[in-house]
């Protein structure tokens, strides 16, 4: 799905539910310790997508731990998203080589219209996951600005 709306540099896996018996490394591990089930295997799940779609780009496994900030903190060089909602996970990276910047966010639709003005100017592409909630991708390329 995601897959289909962005540029062949940006490497993508998703999941449409959880996968059973994800390996996550110690650091990870940590993160989920005190975690509820449901958000253990959501977050497993994402690494998972996450570890797939940078081996498609040749970049070793390595955890995948939130920052500060609760963004993912990627292998150097490394720029992408992990998201994930009722019945979805998935994780879209690429090399800093090229793009600056992936981003998502979740907004609420109103029926089949969504406020895209946030993307003026960039590379940005609607999923609607329901009706409710739809999530922007957002690409940042190297040399682009924001406005």
């Amino acid at each position: 799905m995601i897959a289909d709306i962005l540029p062949p540099q940006v490497a993508v896996a998703e999941e449409f539910g959880d996968l059973p018996d994800v390996r996550l490394f110690p650091d990870e591990e940590a993160v989920i310790a005190n975690a509820v089930d449901k958000r253990r295997r959501e977050f497993a799940t994402a690494r998972a997508c996450a570890r797939t779609a940078l081996a498609k780009l040749g970049v070793p496994a390595a955890p995948i731990v939130p920052g500060s900030r609760g963004a993912p903190q990627w292998p150097p060089g490394v720029v992408g998203i992990i998201t994930h909602c009722a019945g979805y996970r998935a994780s879209a990276v690429a090399l800093g080589r090229g793009v600056v910047t992936i981003g998502s966010a979740r907004l609420l639709v109103d029926g089949p219209v969504v406020n895209g003005e946030m993307l003026t100017g960039l590379d940005g592409r609607w999923l609607v996951s329901n009706g409710l909630l739809a999530t922007a991708i957002v690409i940042l390329r190297r040399g682009e600005g924001a406005g």
